[in-house]
Formats: C-alpha cells, sequence, structure tokens
C-alpha cells in the first residue's frame, strides 16, 4: 500500500474517531459541567452593562433598610405591610408602569387591618405583580385560598396561555400562596420558583409552569404580560426558545447593573415630600420604570448563582429576564444538527492538516484550535451558544492521532532512507533526502555541475587488500 493512500484511509478513521467522540459527547453530556464553565466565560466576555434598559428598576431591601426601619420605625423584620405601601404611593405618583414584588406574603400580619389596607393599596394605586413560590412537596394551601387563585388565574388565563404555548411547562403539586386579599387585589400573580442549570447555577427561565392544571406565568414575564398583554407573545418571542421551552438568558453585567435604590432611601423620600421637604430620591427616576422589589440582604436568604457571581441576588435577575423579554435580547442555542455539522468541517480540516502538512500539521493544528475557541466566543457576540467543548476534545484526539500516525509513517520511511545511503552519500545530503523524499526518483535531474576528478596513489593496491564493504567505507 503507498504511504499517501495508507494516510488518507488512516485520516479517514481519525475523522471518524473523532466525530464519534464530539456525538457522544452531544448525547451524553458528559462534559456539559466544562461546557457550562466555558459558556461562562463567554457571558462575561460579551456582557456590555452600558446596554441595560434604564426603564427596568430595582428597589432592594438590603441590610441598610433593614436597620433603617429598626431604627427610624421601630419595626423588625418581617415587617408588616404598613411599610411598603407609602413605596406604592412613591411609584404611583412617580408614573411607573407598573411593580412586582419579589417578595412572599403568605402570612397575615399581626397588625389589625394591615393586609386590607396593603391589599386596597395594591388594587388603587399601579399594577401590582404579586410573588407565588411553585413547590415540589404536599398542598398545605387550604381549599378556600386555592380556589381563590384558581378564579383569579382564570380571570386572566387567555393571557397567561399566550406566553405558555409552544412547549411543555412544569406542572408543580404545591405553591406557597399569597394571602387571599392580596390575590384578588393584584393585577397578577408570578412565580419566584427558579429553574437553576445542574450546577445551580441561573443561565435558563421558563416562562412559566402549573399549579397541577392551573397555569401561572413566571414573574417577569407576568410584570411584562401586565403591562403588554397576550398580543405581546408573538413569533419574535418564540423563536428564542430551546426544545425544553426555556429561555437562555443574556446577563448585562454584574450585580447592580440595574439602577438599585435602597428602599429606605425610597421610603425616606416619600416621608420627607410628605413633610414638604425635598426627596433624596427624585420623583423622575421612576418615570415609565417596570419596578422590581426583593431583598438583596445575606440574611435574606434571596441570593443566586449566575455566570457572574455565586451571591447575586434574586430580583437582579428578573430584572434581567424583563429586559431581555423588552428587548428581544434573549440567547439561543445553536440547533443541534447545525452544530454537528460545523463540528464535522472542522474535524476534517483538522484531519487534512494533522496528516498532509508534514512539518506545519502541529502549528496547523494549534491554529485551528485558537480559532475554533475565538468562532465560539463571536457566536455568543452574536447571540448564540456554539458548543466548544466537545469539538476541542475531538480536535485534541485528532492532534494526537495524526501525530502518532505522522511518527509511524515518517519515522519508517526516515529510518530507511538513513540506512540506505549512510555509506554512500554525505550526512547533508541524507538530511536533504529526508526532508524531501520526492528527490529520489527514476531518471534523476538536469543540472549544471562542475566535476573535479581526482586519482587516489596506491588504490588499486587498496583495494585489493580490503573486502567491498571495508572499500566503501573507506571511500566514504
Amino acid at each position: 500500500m503507498s504511504t499517501d493512500k495508507k494516510r488518507v484511509q488512516s485520516g479517514l478513521l481519525i475523522w471518524l474517531g473523532a466525530f464519534a467522540l464530539v456525538a457522544v459527547g452531544h448525547a451524553s453530556g458528559f462534559l456539559q459541567q466544562i461546557e457550562h464553565t466555558t459558556w461562562d466565560w463567554r457571558i462575561r466576555a460579551i456582557a456590555r452593562p452600558q446596554t441595560h434598559d434604564p426603564k427596568v428598576k430595582v428597589i432592594t431591601i438590603d441590610q441598610a433598610s433593614l436597620e433603617y426601619v429598626s431604627r427610624e420605625m421601630g419595626l423588625s423584620w418581617p415587617w408588616p405591610r404598613s411599610v411598603y405601601t407609602p413605596i406604592l404611593e412613591f411609584l404611583a405618583k412617580s408614573g411607573a408602569k407598573a411593580v412586582a414584588f419579589d417578595l412572599l406574603f403568605t402570612e397575615h400580619s399581626n397588625e389589625v387591618n394591615d393586609d386590607e389596607a396593603f391589599a386596597q393599596s395594591v388594587a388603587s394605586t399601579l399594577p401590582v405583580v404579586s410573588a407565588v413560590a411553585l413547590q415540589r412537596g404536599s398542598m398545605d394551601e387550604s381549599p378556600a385560598t386555592l380556589q381563590v387563585f384558581t378564579d383569579r388565574q382564570t380571570a386572566t388565563r387567555s393571557i397567561i396561555q399566550a406566553y405558555l404555548e409552544g412547549a411543555s411547562r412544569p406542572v408543580f403539586p404545591a405553591a406557597a400562596l399569597p394571602i387571599d386579599e392580596l390575590m384578588r387585589a393584584s393585577a397578577g400573580l408570578g412565580s419566584v420558583t427558579s429553574a437553576a442549570d445542574e450546577d445551580q447555577i441561573i443561565r435558563h427561565t421558563q416562562p412559566g409552569g402549573y399549579l397541577k392544571e392551573v397555569p401561572i406565568l413566571s414573574l417577569p414575564f407576568a410584570l411584562y404580560a401586565a403591562v403588554h398583554g397576550a398580543d405581546a407573545a408573538g413569533p419574535d418571542l418564540r423563536k428564542f426558545e430551546n426544545e425544553q421551552g426555556e429561555f437562555l438568558i443574556r446577563y448585562h453585567g454584574p450585580a447592580q447593573t440595574y439602577d438599585t435604590y435602597s428602599l429606605s432611601a425610597v421610603l425616606s423620600s416619600w416621608i420627607r415630600m410628605s413633610e414638604g421637604q425635598e426627596a433624596k430620591v427624585p420623583l423622575s427616576e421612576f418615570k415609565d420604570a417596570y419596578v422590581f422589589l426583593g431583598g438583596s440582604a445575606p440574611g435574606l436568604l434571596d441570593l443566586r448563582a449566575v455566570p457572574f457571581d455565586g451571591a447575586y441576588s434574586g430580583v437582579e435577575v428578573n430584572a434581567t429576564i424583563l429586559d431581555n423579554l423588552l428587548h428581544r435580547s434573549f440567547l439561543r442555542h445553536v440547533p443541534q444538527g447545525f452544530s454537528l455539522g460545523i463540528s464535522v468541517l472542522v474535524l476534517a480540516l483538522s484531519c487534512i492538516a494533522g496528516i498532509f502538512l508534514r512539518r506545519g500539521g502541529l502549528i496547523a493544528q494549534i491554529c485551528f484550535l485558537a480559532a475554533w475557541v475565538i468562532t465560539c466566543f463571536w457566536a455568543a457576540h452574536l447571540g448564540w451558544w456554539l458548543p466548544m467543548v466537545d469539538v476541542l476534545l475531538g480536535m485534541l484526539f485528532v492532534g494526537v492521532a495524526t501525530g502518532v500516525l505522522q511518527y509511524q509513517i515518517e519515522g519508517r520511511q526516515h529510518r530507511f532512507i538513513r540506512n540506505a545511503f549512510k555509506y554512500y552519500i554525505s550526512p547533508e545530503v541524507i538530511e536533504q533526502i529526508v526532508e524531501d523524499p520526492s528527490m529520489l526518483r527514476l531518471g534523476g535531474e538536469r543540472r549544471e555541475l562542475s566535476i573535479f576528478f581526482s586519482d587516489i596513489q596506491g588504490f588499486t593496491g587498496i583495494s585489493e587488500r580490503l573486502s567491498p564493504d571495508q572499500l566503501v567505507q573507506f571511500l566514504n
């Protein structure tokens, strides 16, 4: 078998082995954890904090807020509902579009008439979305409370279903529901149950799910639907869903990328305004804003792991999802068929370079590896998650396999040339032939040469005393 034919056959086997390795990686996900890590690198690389929507605002219950309310109002956590009423009035007066509470009001207040007053404020100020925690455990809610939830969701079922259609959604057997008064008064209800990946990092989100057979949107989707209705759930949104019905979140930056205000600052501003003084936070800050109100103090246990940080405020995750919704800026997974197709092409080019570029094969392999990494980062910049690690593993396999093949083929050929000509030509010429075996061809080649003839004194006598192989060695 000729050397070139052996190269082609061996290269085909190497390519098939590398592609099988990539296909197994795609199917089994055994490299998924490493792939997730490389995706987090890409998310951080393409993030541009200045591109976030300034109309998405966050009011956070931070440690300063807990201390302010304790000091000025003598209240400890959890606060009575009356603390939130001035916040709603402030936002309504500022002209905010809507507000979502990323807090669970599942227990009745200890203050007399506190729940009723809060519900009245929720119903009369601006659209308010209240939080629901979908759970995998058993249902603890009373039948009456569950009926209030069912009636509330049935009234807006057409709007909710517009966002849930198109894929199967998770079904939960239980939930922690807001108090009845708040459910009746709210413009919408939204789930705050996060959908983290296997490593507990939030990269995807679901638009909602079901409490048994009753539909419910996630909190940012519910806030969006409360303002824009069902007409905004069109094909331009559906195209971002993957096969599992998930949306891939585009994070714009680290913590506090969005305009974040301490609840204590907003509360004190409302108090100062009611006393005729200048507010610390101007009303104009929340004009036409979408507002999330949630906790960020460590003791409130609402911290999540995201590609930027292992302790990211959950309310900022929801703000990011709403921003993606408003601008249709979700990222997308490259379709699996296309991903496998481009893997075939990349691995084929890598095999060709490794097999037929004798001296430059290693450099070509390194260039291919670097080009693939750059391509994956560029794809992320364009909004696509192109799997990186499986193909890198396949390319490494190609590099090792073609290196071994080159050693076997080239090494055997080089040894043959050196052994065959070491007694007849100089080492310098042998190395030239090793570098380019095509120099060995029948018929020789035509060149203009200068030839020096010389006689060796006593050569006849010398040749008679030496064997042929000794004579050749002597002449060399």
